[in-house]
């Protein structure tokens, strides 16, 4: 009897083990066949450092828990101990952090971004995340509970049965439509679900003529409903399509994952109205407080899913969030919008994250920037101090509306950039314009920087520098600068002479009464213009000096070593070498004559 049962025991473990997953530690020569073998791989880089051994333990029992039917097909788990003698190429390769674990599908490396608690959670992490990317559906009640239990963006992939090959390219994807279909799900895996529909009744259901496969659709939260794709299909077209049109649930803005980094890449590529509360590193991001006003937040964006999308950043990890909307570090918290259908910023006034009422406030805010009634802020440099030497005016984001709609006057408005180099080139060329001009106050040489100021949408400003007309026969405007068409500056060149008789052909006064350069003074004002361009130069010169050099708090030290080494001509360094001669001079003579001094008192006591 007590051999039957042992016989039994074998039977049971022996199928066990054929069943069990065998977790192979490959070296550095068979990674790359392990890789071309596999559409997905999954592989645990090592070392014998603490962290290295936990997760290695967590991993490894995790895998042993795993049989051949938790895996898909063409899937593995391996190991790679950094004790490999050629690891270092690999990791160089692939810029990878030992201890870690990385998920490769079809050769392309991303992060692991499941649990590293347990043994089980890793597990059952890894039977869902080798899954295939593209879900294949059979039933029309199968799509529309995968609706119901999905948060992510919903795209729709209608194709022929011919055209579906899921056996081919195990190590890369096809060029055709499949293939790249393939690979978007595989990039947006995690932000977005991509079906594949080939059932013709499912085909009916959507109005979906079968002989015009494939066709690709994004199921839309707001009133669009289902939104087509009409591009080539390749995975980066098609990924970056998904992106921009697609509704993420409210997330974190952050680049420190990768998981945050396709969020935020998401949020900012569609062309919806977004919300973002930021709170800042100054306070406490484990406050219960924050943490109720992001989960306000959260209930909040559920109401409004279809107007517009939501996030929050606790940390400074987006620098240009806060330039781009001027927020200093005593404004926080606040939450700002954004609308780039108008290319409008809002923005609340400070948060007390701690009031009772912070739903409200939230909602108050969220509601009028969405009905149209909240003010816009103005991106804008502060308001220049005028000088009798300025002849170009200096425009800004709050003064550009009341320079622009001067009603007696013609302004001719050059939008530049501070790193355009054409810019550069052509400053003193305007700036000897508005000198030619400087008698005549209806005629106004004004400029803007399109980049530190908001300029209107409608004028799709692209390039710098760009000049636009506003003859004073077109004013007043009936409204605001929003919906003002201005005339373009349609000359070929960007002369002196050129864009003088511009201004003085086009004008809305007699030329004859302008009080304007004659042709004498206009070729004396020409010699002007080497004479500015040398000293804008130098000035360039002086302000560009000293990048990239290091900073050092101590103001004396870093005069001594930082301006004196990057300085252009480096007239510092003559400077403190001529104050360090004298001064070695005066030690010289007053310790000689400290010498002879003392020589001659031993003198005169012998």
């Amino acid at each position: 009897m007590h051999d039957f049962i042992l016989i039994v025991y074998i039977f049971i473990v022996a199928i066990y083990v054929s069943n069990a997953l065998p977790f192979n530690e490959v070296t550095s020569y068979d990674l790359e066949l392990t890789l071309s073998n596999n559409r997905y791989l999954i592989i645990l880089f090592y070392d014998d450092s603490k962290i290295g051994t936990l997760l290695n333990e967590h991993f490894t029992e995790a895998v042993n828990s795993l049989d051949s039917n938790d895996l898909a097909e063409y899937s593995d788990v391996v190991k790679l101990s950094s004790k490999d003698p050629n690891i270092q190429e690999i990791i160089d390769a692939y810029s990878i952090t030992v201890p870690t674990i990385k998920v490769f599908r079809r050769g392309i490396m991303s992060d692991y971004r499941g649990p590293l608690d347990s043994a089980s959670n890793i597990a059952n992490y890894i039977k869902e995340d080798c899954k295939p990317s593209v879900i294949m559906v059979d039933s029309l009640d199968q799509l529309k509970n995968s609706f119901l239990t999905t948060e992510n963006t919903v795209v729709l992939g209608f194709f022929n049965k011919e055209n579906i090959n899921i056996d081919d390219g195990i190590d890369t994807y096809s060029l055709d439509a499949w293939g790249q279909f393939q690979a978007s799900a595989d990039t947006l895996r995690g932000h977005a679900s991509l079906y594949c529909i080939s059932d013709e009744q499912i085909f009916e259901s959507f109005g979906v003529d079968s002989s015009i496969m494939p066709v690709i659709y994004l199921l839309s939260d707001d009133e669009n409903g289902l939104i087509q794709y009409n591009g080539v299909i390749l995975e980066m077209n098609l990924s970056e399509w998904i992106l921009r049109n697609s509704s993420p649930r409210m997330n974190e803005l952050s680049f420190a994952t990768s998981k945050g980094e396709i969020f935020a890449t998401q949020f900012f590529s569609s062309r919806k109205l977004k919300f973002i509360l930021i709170i800042g590193s100054r306070i406490d991001n484990n406050d219960v407080h924050v943490a109720n006003a992001i989960s306000t937040l959260n209930e909040i964006s559920e109401l409004f899913k279809g107007d517009a999308l939501f996030s929050y950043m606790l940390e400074d990890e987006i620098a240009d969030v806060n330039q781009y909307f001027q927020i200093k570090q005593q404004d926080l918290p606040i939450i700002v919008a954004y609308n780039p259908l108008k290319d409008r910023q809002y923005k609340s006034p400070m948060l007390d994250i701690q009031a009772n009422n912070i739903k409200e406030i939230l909602s108050n805010f969220i509601v009028s920037v969405i009905e149209g009634s909240a003010k816009h802020t103005i991106k804008s440099e502060p308001i220049p101090v005028k000088s009798v030497s300025d002849y170009v005016v200096k425009a800004v984001g709050s003064t550009l509306s009341s320079i622009i709609s001067d009603e007696e006057t013609d302004v001719l408005l050059i939008i530049n950039s501070p790193k355009c180099s054409s810019c550069s080139k052509y400053r003193p060329t305007f700036e000897v314009l508005a000198k030619a001009f400087q008698g005549e106050d209806r005629i106004v040489i004004a400029k803007i920087d399109g980049v530190l100021n908001d300029l209107p949408a409608t004028w799709k400003i692209s390039d710098y520098p760009t000049l636009l007309w506003f003859p004073a026969k077109d004013k007043p405007y009936k409204s605001n600068i929003d919906s003002v068409v201005p005339h373009p500056y349609w000359d070929a060149g960007h002369s002196l002479n050129e864009l003088f008789f511009f201004v003085v052909r086009h004008s809305s006064f007699d030329s004859q009464s302008l009080k304007i350069a004659s042709m004498e003074q206009l070729i004396t004002l020409t010699s002007d213009i080497e004479v500015l361009a040398a000293k804008y130069q130098e000035e360039e010169r002086w302000l560009s000096r000293n990048e990239g050099r290091p900073y050092y708090e101590n103001e004396l030290i870093d005069y001594f070593i930082g301006e004196i080494v990057y300085d252009g001509k480096r007239w510092h360094l003559a400077l403190v070498s001529a104050v360090i001669l004298v001064l070695l001079t005066v030690i010289i003579v007053l310790l000689l004559k400290l010498f002879y001094a003392n020589k001659s008192n031993k003198v005169k006591t012998a």
